[in-house]
């Protein structure tokens, strides 16, 4: 079950996109922070360890600052990449989190260290999106899909 962001979120398919485009430089790093399916794939990486988590709170550690509290928001469908969006509809390899913290102290778009009990710790790229009355929201991207062989 894919739970969509709020209306009028200002999260845009350029900022996803954006997202995206850096997401493979965090992936890169991520092989050694957390358990292993029976596939090989790290939890942080599949859509199915994240859904349940829609609501809970995570910790996020960029620098030296004390650790913030973002709330997973939604876990959403990425609007275009290299494979045809309706082949990623619901993939558990192609998708977006959605975070919210607090209005300060802001983080900037940086690969930061992400903690959960079930996921572990793991540095992922956080790219700031929407600010408003309710936080700040961040956007996590995980694009794993591989374009079909021609």
């Amino acid at each position: 079950m894919t739970t969509a962001a709020e209306p009028g979120s200002g999260i845009t398919r350029a900022s996803l996109l954006k997202a995206g485009a850096a997401a493979a430089i965090t992936l890169a790093g991520v092989g050694t922070a957390d358990a292993l399916t029976a596939r090989g794939v790290p939890r942080h990486v599949r859509r199915s360890s994240w859904e349940p988590l829609v609501g809970r709170t995570v910790e996020a550690r960029a620098g030296r600052m004390r650790a913030v509290r973002l709330r997973v928001v939604a876990v959403e469908d990425l609007a275009s990449g290299p494979v045809p969006t309706a082949a990623l509809s619901g993939s558990e390899d192609a998708f977006s989190v959605v975070l919210r913290g607090p209005s300060s102290p802001l983080l900037g778009q940086a690969v930061v260290p992400i903690r959960h009990p079930t996921l572990g710790t793991t540095p992922l790229l956080l790219v700031p999106a929407r600010a408003g009355k309710a936080g700040q929201d961040y956007v996590v991207t995980v694009n794993r899909a591989r374009p079909p062989r021609a």
